[in-house]
């Protein structure tokens, strides 16, 4: 039986990929450039993508990401905001939250609420 990630996992795995990726930029006696349209948190979704089984635990990690990247990038936080929607439209919140216990259930919530509640990108 396939065991689900917690919330805390989940964000540990997206925030260790995301240290990995920095790290790696020291090498060769330097820190190296970042190009333009490279992040760490770029790295992070690249190397999860579709990973994980269950749909709670995508919507997880788009929550984990959109977060992180705190609409930096515009296209990237568009589209993770298309992506915790589709999973709500198609999946009954309740039933995706049903197996969390209470402390993250209630970690989980706060962050998906701050997310839906403040999507629109200033200028």
């Amino acid at each position: 039986m396939y065991q689900r990630e917690t919330y805390s996992n989940i964000k540990q795995y997206f925030l260790n990929y995301a240290f990995n990726a920095c790290a790696a930029k020291f090498c060769y006696g330097a820190v190296q450039k970042w190009s333009e349209d490279e992040t760490e948190y770029g790295y992070a979704d690249y190397n999860f993508e579709h990973s994980f089984d269950l749909p709670i635990e995508n919507l997880m990690w788009y929550v984990i990401s959109i977060i992180a990247d705190a609409g930096r990038t515009p296209h990237h936080h568009l589209i993770l905001l298309q992506d915790i929607h589709h999973i709500l439209k198609k999946h009954d919140l309740n039933e995706l939250t049903n197996d969390l216990d209470e402390e993250e259930k209630e970690e989980f919530l706060y962050e998906l609420n701050l997310v839906l509640n403040n999507s629109k990108l200033l200028k």
